[in-house]
Order: C-alpha cells, then sequence, then structure tokens
C-alpha cells in the first residue's frame, strides 16, 4: 500500500558535506549550524518540519522532520568529518524521499568540494530531478565554499547559489545566508531575488 503524502506540509532540509575536507572547519560547521537552528526555531512562521541531512562516501540524517520550533543543537559526534564527497547521493536520495512523503520543500544544500563517490545519481539525473521539483514550487539553495564546489553549483544548474571563501569566516558566512534564505521563505518570499 502506498504511503499517504501531505501535500500541506512544509519541510525545511540542510544538505551538509561532512567529507575529510570539512576537517579544518568543523567547529565552524557545528557552530554554523546550530546558530542556524537557535534563529530559525525562535522565528515566527509556518509550522515547518526540519531534516539535517550529512554527507561524505555515505549520506546519513541526523535529524529527521522535527518540527524547527523543537530542533535541537547538534553534537560533536553527529558532526565528523572524513571520507570522500557524495554530493549527487546526498541530493538524490532526500529528493526522492520528500516527493514520497509530499509538501513545499526548502532544500540547503552544502558543500566544500567536488562530487567524487556517487553510486546512485549522476548529474543528468540531479539536474532533472531538480528541474521537475522546481516546477512544483521546491527552493533549492546551493551554498558552496571554494571555487571547486562552485563549479558543483554550476553543473547542477542551481538557479540560487552563492560561493564564500572556504575559511572560518566564509563557513559561518554560509549558514547565515542559509538562514536568511530559509526566513524568507517561511514568511512568502519565493527567493527570486537571490
Amino acid at each position: 500500500m502506498k504511503k499517504k503524502t501531505n501535500n500541506k506540509a512544509r519541510h525545511i532540509v540542510m544538505i551538509l558535506d561532512r567529507s575529510g575536507s570539512m576537517q579544518s572547519l568543523k567547529g565552524e560547521a557545528i557552530s554554523g549550524c546550530n546558530d542556524f537552528i537557535a534563529k530559525q526555531a525562535k522565528e515566527a512562521g509556518n509550522d515547518e518540519d526540519f531534516s539535517l541531512v550529512v554527507f561524505n562516501s555515505e549520506v546519513e540524517t541526523v535529524i529527521s522532520n522535527v518540527p524547527m520550533k523543537k530542533a535541537k543543537p547538534i553534537l560533536k559526534k553527529d558532526y565528523v568529518p572524513s571520507g570522500c564527497t557524495a554530493l549527487l547521493d546526498a541530493i538524490g536520495i532526500n529528493i526522492s524521499r520528500y516527493k514520497e512523503i509530499g509538501g513545499e520543500v526548502f532544500f540547503i544544500i552544502m558543500t566544500d568540494g567536488m562530487e567524487n563517490a556517487s553510486k546512485h545519481y549522476n548529474y543528468s539525473k540531479i539536474k532533472q530531478m531538480i528541474a521537475i521539483q522546481e516546477s512544483k514550487g521546491w527552493q533549492f539553495l546551493f551554498l558552496a565554499s571554494g571555487l571547486q564546489a562552485e563549479e558543483e553549483g554550476i553543473k547542477l544548474r542551481m538557479r540560487h547559489s552563492k560561493t564564500f571563501q572556504p575559511n572560518c569566516e566564509g563557513t559561518l558566512s554560509l549558514f547565515r545566508c542559509a538562514s536568511k534564505g530559509v526566513s524568507n521563505w517561511r514568511n512568502g518570499d519565493k527567493g527570486d531575488d537571490d
């Protein structure tokens, strides 16, 4: 029997790179993520759910569909950088997941490197999946730290993307940008003015 979808639900899904190259920025990634969660938990808005997905060679859901108002900070054990970068698998698995769940979705995708480990999805398939879901009103914000990561956004034809320096301040800026984009979406802005 097919699972029932909820077309009125609203979801915020953060897909965060946890590959080995993030080791030097581990503290900033945890701090930035927790600042994002705290700010969004306090902000007025609709009753969105929040999920945090981290990826390296594998894809792992750390927080799954928790009401944004009740989301808790992540711990050091939740974010231990290692391995390669299965960026396409992280995106594809979660687009498929939320198509089944139903509703409006705001995806935040953060990476500091190039795809090098996906086993299930390729660029062509992900571009197609994103285009289909954007046509249904989903939002995708691609945040890259460094030029290699920026190239990934270009390959995926992300309509909304920003690049930051691959350093402490740049990493924290990624999360501030994510928070601003989500706040705008929660308050009715469709994100058309980058």
